[in-house]
């Protein structure tokens, strides 16, 4: 599924100004429900090598974004999915990361710095430019594509 993601995804062909990263072969998939108990261990187990970084917020912070989509977050299993992280974490060391939502907000460079040298990757500050995500708007109409050039990644914010 990678590999067709890759092969047709204009945010892999159309790289052009990222002179360090023409087609870049690695990527980050991010999917909440990957981390609930019962999937977390078996995409672990089935992905040998591949580092995991979990995004770990406040019950009450989760609580809210999940509210704002319709769903209803309990703590109950909001305390199971993050103890089914910390087993999942014991039986395979050294392969998931924790990132605290707060640290990241607060500051991003340091915490993205740390994120990609558990992956093995180079940061670079730039990214937080977000000109790769913007890129995949390109063909949207005039007005949302002048909304988007203002998109920054700002600490404590979401602008």
């Amino acid at each position: 599924m990678y590999d067709i993601l890759r092969s047709r995804s204009h945010l892999f062909n159309d790289v052009i100004d990222e002179e360090y990263c023409s087609k870049p072969y690695q990527m980050v998939d991010k999917t909440p429900r990957y981390v609930y108990p019962k999937y977390f261990e078996d995409i672990v187990a089935k992905t040998p090598n591949v580092p995991v970084i979990v995004l770990v917020k406040l019950f009450e912070k989760q609580k809210e974004s999940w509210a704002r989509r319709g769903n209803v977050l309990t703590k109950e299993f909001y305390d199971e999915v993050f103890q089914n992280v910390e087993y999942v974490q014991q039986k395979y060391p050294n392969r998931i990361m924790l990132v605290q939502y707060d640290e990241l907000m607060a500051d991003p460079n340091t915490v993205m710095n740390t994120v990609f040298e558990f992956i093995g990757l180079e940061w670079h500050s730039d990214y937080l430019t977000m000109t790769g995500v913007k890129k995949k708007f390109i063909k949207y109409p005039p007005r949302v594509q002048e909304y988007i050039a203002n998109w920054e990644f700002v600490a404590d914010s979401h602008t």
